[in-house]
């Protein structure tokens, strides 16, 4: 067989292409080679696993499933949570955002997942009489590894030297810092039972339970007199019992500042009694002492940098004296720490509504529809009309009236007679002027009323009115100088020399806020 004949004006053509073919295989191999090697190197070191830097604590489970025994999960869960706050770099879920895991049968690692955190401490409790055994595991959520576990038997009262013990295993295993931590003193068993079982009743948040957690703690108090955690834990029962149920009464507050000073001085370095002292003092009865209640704030979260709801009420404080990018930063922790907070979702919407982001603003109200439908409504509808959506503003505003027609500080019957001044019907701004302020009078934030009222006024080009409830929306509480300066409702004001003599006061003390706060 002859094989068959190239032919000589092919042959080149048919080398170069074996050329290119033998380069194309040459470079197969060199991939081939540098992948094998990757994978092989690869193969032999070990999986870099993600860092840890967020845990939810579970609430416990009773092994005994003894009805008179399910209040326990909780609060040792919150005590453990109050321990492992001291890990630095560690956020660290607050009992208000594990509390419906009391009552679920949903796995560890699904909570972990529904909590959005990196690790999960469970375990389960078993009580015989003074007596207490408790079962803990730490849980990688991201594969469910178990990165620690331990078994205490102890006496019931001894569970503070458990949590200590806890957050330094947590810190060691999650390789974080952990600060020192404060010396704990002997507690009387019944006295800390009455004050676990206080804090079960206080969380289910109903006025009958806070009853119930007020005689436990003053149960526990009655036996000993100098246990700081009861009266701490009293003050923010009376306070929320003053703000949630009973505002009329001005005896709750009052109680309550009596005990969050009793708390700090038998100890100072108690988280809970610093945002309550912070909370109490920053009112229209104390002509909101902006200084004073930084200075809480921030003391609570030098003690526990978790505490959401002081990264909260210090964004709301930042906020009114115009400290605007603060208060965003702040509100956006307490949310990073607590998704679950509604109040701190909420004040997202108004950083940015002070910022005039009108538009993000509304997208931040639309994840927080339900918290307090009355301002809800009044700030939704403020940024609507300053967007120019005027007509959906009014029908927001008369939606809200219908549904709560109180209008408790007169703040949505103010929106209105912004509505009417924009409108040019200056009888209808006047009638709606006098009604809030009627409505509004004596009430803890007017100054929100009083700043609209203001804004009707400029609207009305009535200058020297404006400029006066400027000053008492300043002077009540709100002295939020870039607002001032920027909302474009305030425009007519622009060249007043009252109004100019007015923002340049404002703006040193909004100046001097900037460099202390």
């Amino acid at each position: 067989n002859q094989s068959p004949s190239i032919d000589a004006s092919t042959a080149p053509l048919l080398k170069g292409t074996r050329r290119r073919v033998a380069a194309v295989l040459i470079g197969l191999v060199g991939i081939i080679a540098v992948l094998g090697y990757a994978l092989l190197f690869r193969s032999a070191q070990p999986i870099r696993q993600p860092e840890i830097r967020s845990l939810a604590v579970l609430p416990l489970k009773s092994v005994n499933k003894d009805p008179s025994d399910d209040y326990l999960g909780l609060p040792l869960a919150d005590t453990i949570i109050t321990r492992v706050n001291q890990i630095s770099e560690l956020t660290v879920r607050p009992i208000s955002a594990v509390r419906k895991y009391a009552n679920q049968e949903t796995s560890s690692l699904e909570a972990g997942q529904q909590l959005n955190v990196d690790s999960v401490l469970d375990g389960t409790f078993q009580r015989a009489g003074d007596r207490l055994r408790v079962n803990l595991n730490l849980l990688r959520v991201s594969d469910g590894a178990s990165l620690w576990s331990e078994s205490f038997n102890m006496g019931f009262t001894d569970s503070f030297t458990m949590q200590d013990e806890v957050a330094r295993e947590v810190a060691a295993r999650l390789q974080l810092k952990l600060k020192p931590l404060a010396s704990t003193r002997t507690v009387n068993p019944e006295v800390y039972d009455y004050y676990l079982r206080a804090k079960y009743h206080f969380g289910l948040q109903n006025e009958a339970d806070m009853e119930s957690a007020i005689e436990l703690l003053k149960r526990a108090i009655a036996i000993d007199p100098n246990f700081a955690p009861a009266y701490a834990d009293l003050a923010h029962v009376y306070r929320n019992k003053a703000a949630v149920f009973k505002p009329e009464e001005k005896e709750w507050e009052e109680k309550a500042f009596v005990a969050v000073e009793t708390a700090l001085k038998l100890d100072p370095n108690l988280a809970d009694a610093h945002l309550s002292r912070g909370f109490l003092l920053w009112t229209h009865t104390n002509h909101f002492p902006h200084e004073q209640a930084v200075q809480e704030y921030r003391r609570a979260l030098d003690l526990n940098p978790n505490l959401d709801e002081a990264h909260h009420q210090l964004a709301n404080v930042y906020n009114h004296i115009g400290l605007l990018d603060k208060g965003l930063d702040e509100v956006r922790r307490a949310v990073a720490i607590n998704p679950g907070n509604s109040g701190a979702r909420f004040r997202i919407g108004g950083s940015l509504l002070y910022q005039r982001k009108y538009q993000d603003a509304l997208n931040a109200f639309a994840e927080a529809k339900g918290f307090n439908p009355p301002l809800w409504g009044y700030q939704t509808a403020w940024a609507l009309f300053q967007l120019g959506r005027v007509e959906e503003a009014a029908a927001r505003v008369e939606e809200t009236l219908r549904a709560y027609p109180q209008d408790e500080g007169g703040s949505l019957t103010s929106m209105q007679a912004m509505f009417a001044a924009a409108a040019g019907d200056n009888d209808q701004a006047e009638e709606k002027i006098k009604k809030a302020a009627q409505i509004g009078k004596g009430y803890g934030h007017f100054h929100h009323t009083a700043y609209a009222i203001a804004s009707a006024y400029a609207l009305m080009n009535k200058r020297d009115q404006a400029v006066q409830w400027l000053r008492t929306a300043s002077e009540d509480g709100f002295p939020c100088y870039p607002l001032f300066e920027l909302d474009p409702n305030l425009n007519n004001l622009r060249q007043d020399p009252k109004f100019l003599a007015f923002m340049k006061s404002l703006k040193e003390q909004w100046e001097r806020y900037k460099a202390t706060l």
